[in-house]
């Protein structure tokens, strides 16, 4: 009886972690591809309680528009397209309207406002030598209007810089938002699939019950016929309330399984829905040395680094620009008046300029930006090669996975068959009466462990190609 515990007990560890992970809504053919590694079920795996259907393509689809994760992605890749709107707003003309009031009998703005209103006192002139006239002035208002262009002409690339920064930076986040993307279709898939698995865990624990009930009433008939003891009945009965127990666990998995589903299509992890069905096995095979080179050429999160990298480069010519002079232009168009009835009536005036500034001296602060700037690049080559070599290795382990998978998928279909022939002659021996119930139960175990077994490598040859795809970068349209 307790040899099938630890079958049992695998039944529940079969159901990964699916809370933890490891494209637009046409989907490319990659992904029509693992939605068609869902068929109908052979042995009616289905959800109960009458709730709606959901395929994969609709949880993907759905996870692509509500996704909390990915509009996040969005609004930063939106983000960065607003800092090259900036970068490239330092290049146009900067026009300011302004409008000042001031009032002041200080001898200088006073006599300065007569001069911007075109009012002058030619008394207050002949009494120059005059200090208590000049130094006592009546306070004077002025009201003045100005219209002030404002133009770079030369930065020394500190502008070209910063618009190269931006869009580089803009670039990267894209490609950022486009792995977030994929990452969410990988997590439905895979938390999909683990409903699919928990749902046949939960089908073969049933099995189980029915299997182990059916012992309980050939036991007892042939106890009550005298071909065995009272301790085949009992170690019977003790076998059928564990693989209940393990059903009940199995389903609660069905539930938890469903949860983390919820979670990554970004709804309430409450809803209800039926998934029918059962994973399809269709091998497929690939050159590894290619599916490298596909993988440092398609995965975005190494593009996102390569536009960083480049962002970070044009940063040190954007710090070189503090060893070069910058000049500008301005223009002005100004209306001093007295007050508000006269705007518009005294004074005007216009100011042209040209303005050049060569900061000779700093203290060394533009030689140690450009250094700094400089091993901020060299760090983002290192970071590149670093995720190259990630990359290749993520590749690696999917590959393998798969090659593993495939050939425990051919492995463990003939336990499975060889385990059923074993259940049937044994069972046929316990009804004649010339073996134990010991040994009926030691080959229900076995070929419970051998069903477990078969579903496990499936699911992992399955999982295992999405996880090549997503190593790939593939997950898009």
């Amino acid at each position: 009886m307790s040899r099938l515990t630890p079958i049992l007990v695998a039944l529940v560890a079969l159901i990964p972690n699916l809370a933890h992970g490891a494209a637009t809504p046409e989907k490319s053919g990659v992904i029509d591809r693992i939605v068609a590694s869902v068929a109908e079920a052979e042995h009616g795996v289905t959800d109960q309680y009458g709730a709606p259907p959901l395929s994969l393509s609709e949880a993907i689809d759905t996870a692509l528009e509500k996704s909390p994760y990915l509009k996040a992605a969005e609004l930063d890749a939106e983000a960065a397209l607003t800092q090259v709107q900036e970068a490239r707003g330092h290049a146009f003309p900067k026009i300011v309207l302004s409008e000042t009031i001031m009032r002041t009998d200080h001898p200088a703005w006073a006599i300065f406002e007569q001069f911007g209103q075109q009012e002058y006192d030619f008394a207050l002139f002949r009494d120059f030598q005059n200090p208590d006239r000049i130094n006592h002035l009546t306070p004077r208002t002025n009201f003045q209007t100005k219209l002030q262009i404002e133009q770079p002409v030369y930065t020394g690339g500190r502008l070209s810089a910063g618009m190269d920064q931006a869009r580089l930076g803009a670039k990267a986040q894209a490609q950022a938002k486009e792995r977030v993307r994929q990452e969410v279709i990988y997590d439905v898939v895979r938390t999909y699939y683990g409903v699919l698995l928990a749902q046949r865990g939960e089908h073969v624990a049933k099995q189980a019950v029915k299997t182990v009930a059916a012992h309980v009433k050939t036991a007892e008939n042939l106890y009550r016929a005298g071909v065995v003891v009272k301790s085949d009945v009992l170690s019977a009965k003790v076998a059928l309330a564990k693989t209940r127990e393990q059903a009940i666990i199995a389903g609660n998995q069905v539930n938890l399984a469903k949860a983390a589903l919820n979670h990554y299509m970004g709804v309430e992890q409450s809803t209800e829905y039926a998934i029918q069905g059962d994973l399809n096995y269709v091998p497929v095979f690939f050159g590894l040395a290619d599916l490298i080179k596909e993988a440092l050429a398609e995965r975005p999160d190494l593009q996102q680094v390569i536009f960083g990298t480049e962002a970070t480069r044009r940063s040190i010519d954007f710090a070189r620009a503090g060893y070069y002079p910058t000049v500008g232009v301005m223009a002005s168009y100004a209306f001093d008046d007295s007050g508000p009835k006269d705007l518009f009536s005294d004074g005007r005036s216009y100011t042209l300029a040209a303005m050049a500034n060569w900061t000779i001296f700093d203290g060394f602060i533009t030689k140690a930006q450009v250094e700094r700037a400089t091993l901020q690049t060299q760090k983002m080559e290192r970071v590149q090669e670093r995720v190259k070599s990630g990359i290749a290795l993520q590749v690696r382990q999917a590959y393998l996975a798969l090659d593993a998978a495939r050939k425990r998928i051919q492995v463990t279909r003939k336990a499975v068959t060889q385990a059923k022939e074993s259940q049937r002659i044994i069972h046929s021996r316990y009804q004649a009466g010339v073996t134990t119930m010991v040994e009926v139960l030691d080959a229900d175990t076995a070929l419970l462990g051998a069903r477990l077994a078969a579903v496990q490598a499936r699911y992992d040859h399955n999982l295992a190609q999405v996880q090549l795809d997503f190593a790939l970068g593939r997950l898009k349209s």
